[in-house]
């Protein structure tokens, strides 16, 4: 458990050392909702979603709609601890988990 969490920490605190939106980018937040919170951070070169889920139970399927403001010309992301390809048609969330995921046209 230990090198996992530590392996996680390094790949995210590495991604961020090397992400423009992440280090100089703008924020949009939007009001959490079902216990999701979702906030955005962007620029110029790219996207980044951050979803927590803040429930002890796993969530369904969650509607993206009302984010459609800033992923509205993506069609998927990467989770950027694991490179897993994210369809944004099927997203759901295990209960406490949170998702950094890089949007991708």
């Amino acid at each position: 458990d230990e090198n996992m969490m530590f392996n996680f920490t390094k790949t995210l605190a590495n991604y961020r050392k090397n992400s423009s939106a992440l280090t100089t980018g703008k924020l949009t937040q939007f009001i959490p909702k079902d216990g999701i919170y979702t906030y955005f951070r962007y620029d110029d070169k790219s996207t980044v979603m951050v979803m927590m889920n803040t429930r002890d139970k796993a969530t369904e399927k969650i509607d993206l709609l009302r984010f459609n403001e800033r992923i509205a010309t993506f069609s998927k992301g990467k989770n950027v601890s694991t490179g897993e390809i994210v369809e944004f048609n099927n997203l759901k969330l295990a209960p406490y988990q949170t998702i950094v995921v890089e949007m991708m046209k």
